[in-house]
């Protein structure tokens, strides 16, 4: 039988995980999974503050898991918030290698935010996010 996890497991800070992404004609990519907070925050980011889905928020997710993501080698970000608007002119290409690695390392199902824009479409409005 195995060792059963402490309470003192779920209560300590999150020790983070880190993968490197090798990106044909871009190079290599190191990210980091998440904590629940910043889990919990990401998915929020997108919900109105009346309620339903702020469809600007949606779109961009994508962007916003990879700019939360990308880290340096000492496990710094590489990009702020304010760099997301940006990474729309990243190649194509490398913005779905680089957001599907991203999606998989932090435990978000295939497709979830893909399936949140699709839902977006009928309960949309126009709001400032929840914090």
């Amino acid at each position: 039988m195995s060792d059963i996890v402490s309470r003192g497991a779920f209560l300590k800070p999150a020790q983070r995980r880190y993968r490197e992404v090798d990106i044909d004609g871009f190079g290599v990519v190191r990210i980091q999974s998440l904590t629940e907070r910043e889990w919990a925050t990401f998915e929020m980011s997108a919900v109105a503050t009346k309620g339903g889905i702020i469809r600007k928020r949606v779109e961009d997710a994508r962007r916003r898991l990879i700019a939360l993501c990308v880290v340096d080698a000492a496990g710094n970000r590489l990009l702020a918030d304010a760099d997301v608007p940006q990474l729309a002119n990243l190649d194509g290409a490398v913005a779905s290698k680089l957001f599907d690695a991203c999606q998989k390392h932090c435990g978000f199902d295939d497709n979830e935010i893909e399936d949140m824009v699709k839902n977006s479409d009928a309960i949309t409005v126009e709001d400032s996010p929840t914090d």
